[in-house]
């Protein structure tokens, strides 16, 4: 058996959510740590033997309470960059990646005080080969759409209702209907359901389609995959 090695996170962060992505392109795998309490992110680089360094802090503002991160090269410069939702100040804070571990100052989007934007995912959602950030808003009850236009500059891409007090949550992006296109899936938290929206060619999506839970599951994640081969 394994033996656990435990790093500290620093006093009361209240780390809500872990990645693991290369950022300094040394091939070892790292860690990005959103620490809701000390509206940071933390990130740990990995070393050969599968130990990690203290880690380095990142600010995502005072009040923003981050909780989820995505990593993907959102600049078209073939390096790591990293974008994080802030649940109380209703923001998306993204930084970009230098390939030696270190980042520029945070560039923010705001969705306004009260979206509660709390799980952000990216992909190349209307196919210009550049990547897109969305968030699921359980204080507005949406998902927001960020389009890449010019590397390193993103715009409201729409934005789509997933019922009222649903409490969106949670969303993955997938190809659900073989078009080749990347859809979306949410987990509704207070309604008790799933919604499935598929998307057209330049990033937007459709009518929703829904499928129930039973009541008072109440889903928090979600995740994709081909479970019946």
């Amino acid at each position: 058996m394994a033996t656990e090695t435990s790093y500290s996170t620093g006093s009361g962060p209240h780390s809500y959510s872990v990645v693991v992505s290369d950022l300094n392109k040394d091939t070892f795998p790292d860690l990005i740590i959103a620490n809701s309490a000390h509206d940071n992110v933390g990130i740990s680089f990995g070393y050969e033997e599968g130990t990690f360094a203290d880690k380095i802090t990142y600010s995502t503002e005072i009040g923003s309470h981050p909780q989820y991160a995505t990593v993907g090269d959102f600049n078209g410069d073939r390096q790591m960059d990293i974008a994080i939702d802030n649940t109380l100040n209703g923001s998306l804070t993204v930084i970009y990646g230098y390939g030696n571990g270190t980042f520029t100052n945070a560039e923010v989007h705001s969705m306004g005080i009260g979206s509660r934007p709390y799980f952000a995912v990216t992909g190349d959602f209307n196919n210009d080969n550049r990547l897109d950030l969305a968030t699921v808003n359980e204080g507005t009850n949406i998902i927001g759409v960020f389009l890449s236009f010019a590397y390193a500059t993103f715009k409201i891409g729409g934005s789509y209702s997933t019922g009222a007090f649903s409490w969106a949550v949670s969303v993955v992006v997938a190809n659900f209907n073989n078009d080749h296109l990347l859809d979306f899936a949410v987990a509704n938290q207070n309604a008790d359901n799933v919604m499935v929206f598929l998307a057209y060619d330049n990033g937007s999506l459709r009518e929703q389609t829904t499928f129930s839970i039973l009541t008072s599951f109440h889903p928090y994640s979600i995740a994709a995959g081909d479970f019946n081969n």
